[in-house]
């Protein structure tokens, strides 16, 4: 009887489920420690800064339905360009620049 082949597929799915633990415990776990230099630098009330953070990952949450739909029509590719070009520049520039509590909000979440 002949063994059964070994499907390396297994290997990019624990890859995956490594890099996933490690990113997102990175991210939830530390932003406790960057909570102060985060308020001293952008000049903001912790409250705010946590509200950012809340509603970015409220809103992924949501829309990752969306994502995958748009995924399965568009391919990985072009929805990462698109998303990525707009993900990154819009809160760098509007962040910084936001005057009322209301829009740095808006800005980072």
């Amino acid at each position: 009887m002949r063994s059964p082949r070994f499907f390396y597929g297994w290997i990019i799915v624990g890859a995956g489920t490594l890099n996933s633990a490690l990113l997102l415990g990175l991210v939830f776990y530390s932003f406790g420690g960057f909570m102060k230099p985060l308020t001293q630098e952008l000049g903001r009330p912790a409250t705010l800064v946590a509200l950012g953070f809340s509603l970015q990952r409220l809103g992924s949450g949501l829309f990752s339905p969306l994502a995958g739909a748009l995924i399965d029509r568009f391919g990985a590719r072009f929805v990462g360009l698109v998303s990525g070009r707009r993900s990154t520049a819009r809160p760098s520039c509007s962040s910084r620049a936001s005057s009322s509590s209301g829009s740095f909000s808006s800005s980072v979440g």
